[in-house]
């Protein structure tokens, strides 16, 4: 049935369960804003529509949310705001009681017993109106952290409790605002709007319907619904027609639900580098490695999975076994390769359902510790392997060998691959992407079909692919596509430099200067992992503030007037931006402080009063700072000597090197101004 219902006819009686298999909640500023205005500009208008709530209808009461769980969520952390406000804010009392509205039962007490909570007066023990039903570390956090439970254990932060923890800070600024703008009655007529005049389509399934069949649509507020999210529903209403065995059927939607609660539990773990892990970026990822890739524009790995797999014409029964297949788009597929019976072609069975489902299941782990590897306790005793991944990543290779990484470490787990085979195989990927992107600059999409279609064969078995030929294919790649026939690099890297040189800020604005640096840095200490003086997270940190050009951008300084001031303009830029006077910091510094003298920035700056660190002093920073420390001073010559010095652990840290003629002039740029003969 389907009714116009507020918030508060919504509520009373009921208890509200959000499923395990649903995503958890993850709005951000954007769909909190318009939430926000909404409410605000509803005035004198009957109502504010929300959209659809299904919900399935269980025993005792309870309702299962089957779509519209972000919004009703929202509703519920902005109450909660509310009355925490109110009682922080001493709102005026009645009878001792904090009331929103001129009738007695829109107390807090009242309030908090319909929407939020009840407490058992035996036990003292809450009884929630609103709940997650599996998703410990999301109930956890709503329960202690957004309605204040009491005694909360240690808790895991994830992806959705941040996003939690957002919506509430979020409502308690905008409250503040509006309170000091304005006064109490303001915030009680948020309340009121909330309430009453937020309205829910409510469409309940009935109990003898199929309540896994979901939908497919949303309210124009709140986030799209994923391509994952699409394809869990499409699967659970193929699987209810794709066969008359009951049992078969059950079991079919019950890995699918399992499969979809384990890839949101994946997904919603803590991330390093605080690197939200889109859903359909797995999904992607496992087409690529699981169906094929294609070279089609646009969504196309959607458009595979929606519109051309998982589609009602191709469900397979016994009538329609003699029919001709259609031809795919997908000619990376070949129809004559079968695995599991028939899961790569056209029919629908639910032996390819389940086969396609337990993949994901299996799969998603990998895919996300491939991103954050320091969180996974299967490496916990591997820092070789975490070390590798954590190079990946801050690379930014991703769209190249995601789902090779992905396979290979599946296998690694499986012991179909070996510890010291992953570790070369990895390796290869680092070097490669370094000496073809950031030396040789190739465009972003190269060799990507090549990759992708090895980690498809590589996780079926197909064409005899093993790591040890793609490992030897990419060192072929090397040597035909980015080497000279002496074994050095081509000049591309040397000439790009000029242009960045020519053009703007020389190394400085070289895309993986940062990444170098970085390289260098942990080379500089034994101890890389115990005791690091820089961390992966000042990467993503503002470049102005954490690479420091010793001789400075601005060179008033007497210091650098007496060493630099016989230049002209265009030598000075040359050397400021030579990659021997860039060095990276080990925290975020202001920049007015980076125009010091060399021996000012060797020291560390207190404040006027001595209490607080302004910046720390090359002597107490990174290994590298340390180094540069020990120089007496800091000329042309001393930049030159640093360059050399660095371009030659490049060509050691990645087996490379250099002609003479492209070396001399990436160690000082400046000789471009000049030519030499060779």
């Amino acid at each position: 049935m389907s009714d116009l219902k507020t918030l508060k006819e919504l509520f009373g009686e009921r208890i509200y369960k959000i499923p395990d298999y649903q995503r958890g909640y993850i709005w951000d500023d954007q769909q909190l804003s318009d939430f926000w205005e909404d409410l605000l500009n509803i005035n004198d208008t009957p109502y504010h529509y929300m959209g659809v709530l299904s919900l399935k209808e269980n025993n005792n009461n309870e309702f299962e949310i089957i779509d519209g769980q972000q919004r009703l969520t929202t509703c519920i952390i902005l109450l909660q705001s509310i009355i925490e406000f109110a009682e922080k804010n001493n709102f005026t009392r009645n009878n001792n009681k904090i009331i929103f509205s001129e009738y007695e039962r829109d107390s807090i007490e009242n309030i908090t017993s319909k929407y939020l909570y009840e407490n058992n007066i035996v036990t003292h023990k809450r009884h929630y109106k609103f709940q997650y039903i599996c998703d410990r570390e999301s109930s956890l956090y709503f329960n202690h952290i957004i309605l204040n439970e009491p005694n909360a254990p240690e808790l895991q932060k994830t992806l959705y409790t941040n996003k939690l923890e957002n919506a509430k800070l979020f409502f308690e600024k905008k409250l503040n605002n509006l309170y000091n703008k304005e006064n109490e009655s303001e915030i009680k007529e948020v309340y009121s709007q909330l309430v009453n005049k937020l309205k829910f389509n409510e469409f309940i399934i009935e109990k003898d319907f199929d309540t896994n069949v979901a939908f497919e649509s949303m309210n124009n507020r709140g986030k799209k619904l994923s391509t994952l999210e699409l394809l869990k529903n499409r699967l659970l209403f193929l699987t209810t027609i794709i066969s008359d065995n009951k049992n078969d059927i059950n079991e079919t939607k019950a890995a699918i639900v399992e499969a979809w609660a384990e890839i949101y539990k994946q997904l919603g773990k803590n991330r390093n580098y605080n690197k939200e892990l889109l859903d359909d970026d797995f999904l992607k990822t496992h087409w690529i490695f699981y169906w094929g890739y294609s070279r089609q524009k646009g969504n196309d790995f959607a458009e595979f999975l929606l519109k051309k797999k998982f589609v009602r014409k191709n469900i397979y029964d016994s009538v329609k076994e003699n029919k001709q297949i259609v031809e795919s788009d997908y000619t990376e597929i070949d129809d004559d390769e079968i695995f599991n019976n028939d899961t790569n072609s056209n029919n629908l069975t639910l032996s390819v359902i389940n086969h396609y489902v337990k993949s994901l299941e299996g799969s998603v782990c990998y895919w996300v510790d491939s991103f954050s590897p320091k969180t996974a306790s299967r490496y916990r005793d591997k820092q070789d392997i975490v070390e590798l991944l954590d190079k990946f990543n801050r690379i930014n290779a991703g769209t190249h060998f995601r789902p090779l990484i992905t396979v290979a470490l599946q296998k690694y787990e499986e012991c179909n691959l070996t510890k010291d085979l992953l570790i070369k195989l990895l390796q290869t990927i680092e070097r490669f992407v370094f000496i073809v992107f950031a030396l040789s600059h190739f465009r972003r999409n190269s060799y990507d079909a090549k990759f992708y279609n090895y980690s498809k064969d590589l996780y079926h078995g197909y064409n005899n692919v093993t790591v040890e030929k793609i490992i030897e294919d990419m060192n072929n790649i090397l040597e035909h596509d980015c080497l000279a026939s002496d074994g050095t690099i081509k000049a591309d890297f040397m000439e790009y430099i000029q242009k960045e040189f020519e053009n703007s800020d020389g190394y400085y604005t070289w895309d993986k200067i940062r990444y170098f640096l970085y390289e260098y840095e942990m080379s500089l200490t034994e101890d890389k992992i115990r005791n690091p003086r820089v961390t992966p997270e000042i990467l993503l940190k503002d470049k102005d503030k954490t690479i420091e050009h010793v001789y400075p951008q601005t060179d008033i300084d007497d210091y650098w007037v007496k060493r630099f001031g016989n230049l002209c303009e265009e030598q000075k830029q040359y050397y400021k931006n030579a990659i021997g006077n860039l060095l990276l910091l080990s925290q975020p510094i202001n920049s007015a402080l980076q125009n010091d003298s060399f021996d000012e920035k060797k020291k560390t700056k207190l404040s006027e009063d001595g209490k607080t660190t302004l910046r720390t002093g090359y002597n107490e920073g990174s290994y590298s700072e340390q180094e540069v420390a020990k120089e007496p001073e800091w000329n042309s010559q001393t930049i030159i000597n640093r360059s050399k010095k660095l371009i030659e652990f490049m060509e050691n840290h990645w087996n490379i090197k250099f002609n003479t003629y492209c070396k001399e002039r990436l160690i000082n740029p400046i000789l471009a101004l000049h030519p030499i003969e060779d």
